[in-house]
């Protein structure tokens, strides 16, 4: 496995890179959450010009968007991050 490197702390950990991750489906992620995360992932799936991928906290990532390269990556640490986009709206997205 190759690693990259988290360099969001001090401390810098080894992290899996993205293309190590295996995939999960829209609906498969939405399933695997609460109500706040059915909620947020049910608007970015709506996403029709670019890409993103998020790295959910159970170790699969979720790619949005139609484009096949670029786009950006959010790695979700806990499923805290969902609730405090909904509770927060633009303020939670951007912490």
């Amino acid at each position: 496995m190759t690693l990259a490197y988290s360099t969001t702390c001090a401390i810098r950990t080894p992290t899996p890179l993205m293309t190590d991750l295996p995939a999960i489906s829209l609906d498969e992620a939405r399933r695997a959450g609460g109500l706040m995360r059915r909620l947020v992932l049910g608007e970015l799936g709506k996403l029709r010009h670019g890409r993103l991928r998020l790295a959910l906290p159970e170790g699969r990532v979720l790619t949005l968007g139609t484009a096949t390269t670029g786009g950006a990556t959010i790695t979700v640490k806990d499923e805290d991050f969902f609730r405090r986009i909904v509770l927060s709206a633009d303020i939670g997205f951007t912490e």
